[in-house]
């Protein structure tokens, strides 16, 4: 073998390897890609399940408190309990020729029943007042969905009539109604309430009560108080993603099943508060948001709650 045959094959075997060793390379980074693509589809598979289990969770903890407040459907003797603490009712206020109507109007199976009461009657506005609050103060699933109210001539007393609604749940462990109030109504008791109606002709034009005079600067009211149910604290972001090479985030309010696909600089609106996305860091899988002049970190999976408030994603 001369050593030009000689030069000839160490350049094709070189040639040979490199070939080798491409295709080697160029298989394993796709095989690398592809199952980096597989993994990001899983975790953005399992971000979407766990919204969707919290969202379950806010329902679920709904309906157990609606239940707290409602007799059972179905149970014996449940609708006529209702009618006669509408009887006790109108007997503590002295209401006069108290008439109640009862019926149902149907429901949903397996859910719950819906009864209509129409109950009528007459008496001074005081007594009226007192039966109304007497109706309210009790903590049920219940509604005054109409009240007419109609002068007697030359008695100063009223007449009324009013549609009064209760449902009941399945699934409630409530057996009996309240003997008590169980809430009271902004912290009026049936006397305040009654002072502040009775003093008004209620079939003449309102006046306000002229202003109270002060030299005392007005009080500073501060930040108005947090909703009692916060949206918020269920409301999660699912996802950070690229799209054309901008990344976006996924946030989810799980109780009112609505998604928001932000970018960075856009805004969204949760309970009347309005939010907005500041920056979204791709590679550490964090959020920050920004509600009036507070700024929000968020972690991938973490929910949009207050500070001062659990994070159900870190729970």
């Amino acid at each position: 073998m001369t050593q030009r045959e000689r030069n000839l094959g160490l350049l094709v075997g070189a040639l040979f390897v490199g070939i080798v060793g491409y295709w080697g390379y160029s298989s394993w980074t796709n095989a690398v890609a592809k199952k980096n693509t597989q993994i990001a589809g899983a975790k953005t598979k399992l971000a979407e399940l766990e919204a969707k289990d919290l969202y379950a969770q806010g329902v679920l903890k709904l309906r157990k408190s609606w239940q707290s407040k409602a007799l059972p459907a179905k149970s014996n003797g449940a609708q006529n309990m209702y009618q006669a603490w509408i009887t006790e009712a109108g007997e503590a206020a002295k209401v006069k020729g108290l008439d109640i109507d009862g019926k149902s109007p149907g429901g949903q199976r397996n859910v719950y029943d819906q009864m209509t009461y129409h109950v009528s009657g007459g008496g001074t506005l005081e007594q009226i007042s007192k039966f109304l609050h007497g109706l309210a103060a009790l903590d049920r699933m219940q509604e005054v969905r109409m009240l007419s109210l109609k002068p007697k001539e030359k008695t100063g007393e009223l007449e009324f009539t009013m549609n009064f609604d209760t449902l009941l749940l399945y699934g409630s462990t409530q057996k009996e109604l309240a003997t008590a109030p169980a809430k009271k109504l902004e912290g009026l008791s049936a006397d305040d309430l009654v002072k502040g109606i009775a003093k008004r002709n209620l079939f003449a034009a309102y006046k306000p009560p002229p202003p109270i005079p002060t030299n005392t600067a007005p009080r500073d009211p501060g930040p108005p108080p947090s909703p009692a149910f916060d949206n918020r604290a269920f409301t999660k972001l699912t996802g950070i993603i690229m799209v054309d090479s901008r990344p976006q985030a996924w946030v989810r309010v799980m109780t009112q099943d609505k998604k928001f696909d932000l970018f960075e600089g856009d805004t969204f609106e949760i309970d009347k508060q309005k939010g907005a996305v500041t920056k979204i860091n791709f590679e550490t899988k964090q959020v920050e948001f920004q509600f009036g002049d507070k700024k929000l970190n968020v972690k991938l999976g973490e929910t949009l709650a207050e500070p001062s408030r659990p994070r159900l994603g870190s729970l």
